[in-house]
């Protein structure tokens, strides 16, 4: 029996994989990569999507505020989805954009049918959104055509053009990535909300910034929004860690600069956190409850929005007979409102009620 050479194997093995390249490829499957929030397919049912679920041509994919979707494209490349988008994907690498905003990014070509008209990737990273019965398009890199009731107008890499009934408007340029300057890169964070600050650019309207697992932004935390170049953030990761932010701002004319480079920054907040969260409740378990108010208050001084200390300081502050500092922390307790917030409320309301009836903002807690 002659032996089989291992270049032969080896030239085997490469036919196998082209060929299941170009099968994925061929196969149309849209799969979803990275999940968010929530997103739903649009049916009698409504079904919920997953990370490796399969988006079926023809269906409408809907995603909940505050939430984010990747897909995984036939040709390689990916669709990132954002809060409250509507698509639906058709035959012929086409998508239907019908509300919210998407990002198409490493696809060889698709194209991207909204109520204003055709934008046509050519190999393209743009971002793409609807915008008060207007397509608001702004390119990254490659170039794109867009076509709105026969008129065609090709986009280059840094410009961005807003699609209208009136037609196509002249392509302008996108605005300047802006610089974070703060938290500096591989720096240690020690409290939260974090501070952070980035170049300031003109014009700007609004500075997003994107939190993420790496560098890549593959694994998304989070996104918030400042009216500035610098302020607080909103989010922060829900555990300690190496942690990346970028940044991106918004003209007024709709246009997202590029994002820039991400910075690393070191989350070192729970372990403190968690040390007061016990201290906290053991001094309220022992009655010790001026303890537990101190603990809570120095934990809240790290995270001030944390539930469990905001809880030992509202039902601390009762029992010391400081109502107006029990009322603010259960103030803030309230913006949490979830099921766990809802019956510590509860819990506040009625040790309020024991401790002094005739103050009636306990009734406010749990309306």
């Amino acid at each position: 029996m002659s032996k089989i050479k291992p270049l032969f194997i080896l030239a085997c093995l490469a036919v196998a994989a082209y060929g299941a390249m170009n099968y994925l490829k061929s196969s149309g499957e849209i799969k979803v990569i990275y999940l968010m929030g929530g997103a739903f397919i649009e049916n009698e049912e409504q079904t919920p999507l997953k990370v490796g679920d399969k988006v079926p041509e023809g269906m409408s994919v809907s995603l909940k505020e505050r939430s984010k979707c990747f897909l995984q494209m036939p040709n390689g490349g990916v669709i990132k989805l954002n809060s409250q988008a509507n698509v639906v994907f058709t035959e012929n690498k086409k998508v239907e954009l019908t509300t919210g905003s998407l990002e198409v990014k490493n696809n060889e070509n698709i194209i991207v049918n909204t109520p204003q008209g055709n934008v046509n990737l050519l190999n393209a990273h743009a971002n793409i959104r609807l915008v008060e019965e207007k397509t608001i398009v702004s390119v990254f890199s490659g170039e794109v055509e867009v076509e709105h009731q026969g008129d065609l107008a090709v986009v280059d890499e840094g410009q961005g053009v807003v699609v209208d009934s009136s037609g196509i408007g002249a392509p302008s340029d996108l605005p300047v990535t802006p610089v974070v300057k703060m938290p500096n890169s591989a720096s240690n964070v020690t409290q939260v909300p974090i501070s952070v600050k980035s170049e300031r650019v003109s014009g700007a309207g609004a500075y997003y910034w994107e939190c993420a697992v790496d560098d890549e932004f593959n694994l998304f935390l989070f996104e918030d929004q400042l009216q500035k170049a610098n302020g607080s953030l909103q989010n922060h990761p829900d555990k300690d860690g190496i942690f990346y932010l970028r940044v991106c701002v918004e003209n007024e004319k709709g246009f997202f600069s590029p994002f820039s480079e991400p910075v690393d920054f070191t989350l070192e907040i729970y372990k403190k956190i968690n040390k007061h969260r016990s201290f906290a409740k053991n001094f309220y378990l022992n009655k010790n409850y001026q303890k537990s108010l101190e603990e809570a208050q120095t934990g809240l001084a790290i995270s001030a929005k944390d539930v469990e200390l905001l809880q030992y300081l509202s039902l601390s502050s009762i029992q010391t007979k400081e109502f107006d500092q029990a009322y603010k922390s259960a103030l803030l307790l309230k913006n949490h409102l979830d099921p766990k917030t809802k019956s510590i409320l509860k819990k506040i309301s009625k040790e309020w009620k024991e401790k002094s009836p005739k103050d009636k903002r306990w009734k406010k807690l749990i309306k």
